[in-house]
């Protein structure tokens, strides 16, 4: 099998795992991306298209993605974009059964380009690690108890009614625009951070700590497995992870946030903001393959570029393979930092032998 080949025999969804949301998502022309941004080394592109309408919320500004990663630790990626990039967290837990427990540790990792969006396969050298998609959606941000109080006091200062809106509430841009502004801006706030300058907006500078509490932003999960879903992210500006990258020698730090669950309302129980059915089934929302097959796929796609690799001996590298080789050693460093900061070094991996373990070959990095 050719990797042109796995890519063609990919299983599609099956009818009897298809369910039709209660709330559909609003079907809108695509502004921003593509399918072209979306084409992994796993994916072709009629794929991608296909993808894109099943999953409209991609046409939003604010969409996110959830992906199931079988690193090192296994956890759940949570990935929200914002302007042409989606800040990260690693979250051990995972975001599975939300009411067996309201509070999870999320670590922030790097950020990703959009083209990561869609991704499933192996990562990180090995077929044995792979990822894949769990849930896609959009995300609307809330406003915490201490910035709605506030807004409360303003209104009261300058004795606005029910009725009446300040400027910000009468904003004309688009509601996705708007959810991702807020986003920007409620992150680096609660990150302890500069707000950069965008899209014409001044930034605002970092406002100091002066009392060593936790800052926050609060977002909404309105996807096709978990809708209704809000997050409280709580961060303090000391809660960091620093460990020593034993590969570069360089020191990494990645935030440590504590991430409250709850319900859109009082009146919904937690347990029915996740989707007892795509629950049950654990499968990718995309393929849905189970995490085993998609190994089992990533290990078969490894022995065909082994399989091409041996041909190529004798007859040398095509232009569209060495192409191919070179987009995954980008994938490579793309990845590496969601292996929650568990890295060997290279005298580990030159000597590592796991046993029935699949390895990519050596100058293909995933």
């Amino acid at each position: 099998m050719t990797p042109a080949q796995w890519q063609a025999a990919q299983k599609r969804p099956a009818e009897h795992h298809r369910v039709e949301d209660s709330q559909p998502f609003k079907r809108q022309k695509l502004t921003g991306y593509t399918a072209e941004d979306f084409v992994t080394p796993y994916s072709t592109l009629d794929q991608v298209r296909t993808w894109m309408v099943e999953n409209p919320a991609l046409s939003k500004r604010n969409f996110y993605m959830v992906q199931n990663h079988w690193a090192t630790k296994r956890h759940y990626d949570l990935r929200l974009h914002c302007y042409g990039e989606t800040i990260s967290w690693a979250i051990p837990r995972e975001l599975s059964k939300p009411a067996a427990q309201t509070e999870r540790l999320a670590i922030e990792t790097l950020r990703h380009r959009i083209r990561y969006t869609l991704y499933e396969g192996a990562t990180v050298r090995s077929a044995e690690k792979p990822t894949g998609v769990w849930d896609i959606g959009y995300y609307t941000v809330h406003e915490t108890k201490n910035k709605r109080e506030r807004k409360e006091r303003i209104r009261e200062d300058f004795g606005l009614d029910d009725g009446e809106t300040t400027d910000e509430e009468a904003s004309l841009e688009p509601d996705d625009v708007k959810q991702e502004r807020l986003f920007f801006e409620g992150y680096h706030y609660a990150s302890f951070k500069p707000t950069p300058a965008i899209e014409g907006r001044a930034g605002l500078p970092v406002k100091p700590d002066t009392s060593g509490r936790m800052r926050a932003f609060v977002i909404e999960l309105h996807g096709r497995r978990w809708n209704g879903l809000r997050l409280t992210f709580k961060h303090a500006s000391w809660d960091d992870k620093v460990a020593l990258n034993k590969e570069t020698g360089l020191v990494t730090r990645n935030a440590l946030w504590l991430v409250t669950l709850s319900s859109s309302s009082p009146s919904i129980p937690l347990a029915a903001t996740e989707d007892p059915h795509l629950a049950a089934l654990n499968r990718s929302i995309l393929t849905d393959r189970t995490m085993e097959e998609i190994r089992a796929d990533s290990r078969a796609y490894a022995r065909a570029l082994r399989a091409e690799d041996e041909a190529a001996s004798q007859t040398g590298l095509t232009q569209e393979q060495r192409q191919r080789r070179e987009k995954a050693r980008e994938w490579a460093e793309e990845e590496a930092e969601d292996e929650l900061g568990v890295v060997e070094s290279d005298k580990e991996k030159r000597t590592k032998k796991v046993k029935g373990e699949e390895q990519l070959p050596g100058h293909v990095y995933f």
